[in-house]
């Protein structure tokens, strides 16, 4: 539980005004004792992102409030860039992300976004989407009578 002191301790640690000002939505329901309506005319935020803050503070703490602070998450999908590269020369020449996205799944022993699988291919320099060269309905015969006609 925070306590109003520690609030007041934490305040001055602030320098920059878009941080304090999210610290604001905290300081007024503990210390000033205002409800989220009242926080949110105040600070100028919408009701739903203050509750979100003052969410986020009561699940992990007011060091979250600092920039370049809080909940740290890991960048890369697999801790092994070799799992990658072979995951990717298995399904080389497929057509389709579908099962790469089941490879990927299995792999990782959990299920992951689609977008994951995009951000692998970029990753390694891979294009997930080619264009085709020519359309199926191609025909030449139609272009040049089409470039003759005024």
């Amino acid at each position: 539980m925070i306590t109003p002191e520690d609030v007041l301790a934490f305040e001055k640690t602030f320098t920059d005004k878009k941080t304090y000002r999210r610290f604001l939505c905290i300081k007024l329901k503990i210390v000033d004792g205002k409800t989220q309506a009242q926080t949110a005319q105040h600070t100028g935020f919408g009701f739903r992102h203050v509750q979100r803050i003052q969410a986020q503070v009561q699940q992990h703490g007011l060091a979250i409030l600092k920039p370049k602070q809080g909940v740290i998450r890991s960048p890369r999908l697999l801790p092994c860039e070799q799992a990658e590269i072979d995951l990717l020369q298995q399904h080389k020449g497929k057509v389709g992300i579908y099962e790469l996205h089941q490879a990927l799944n299995t792999l990782v022993g959990r299920n992951v976004s689609s977008r994951n699988v995009y951000r692998l291919l970029k990753r390694h320099g891979w294009k997930a989407k080619v264009p085709r060269p020519i359309h199926p309905n191609y025909n030449e015969e139609a272009q040049t009578l089409f470039k003759k006609t005024p």
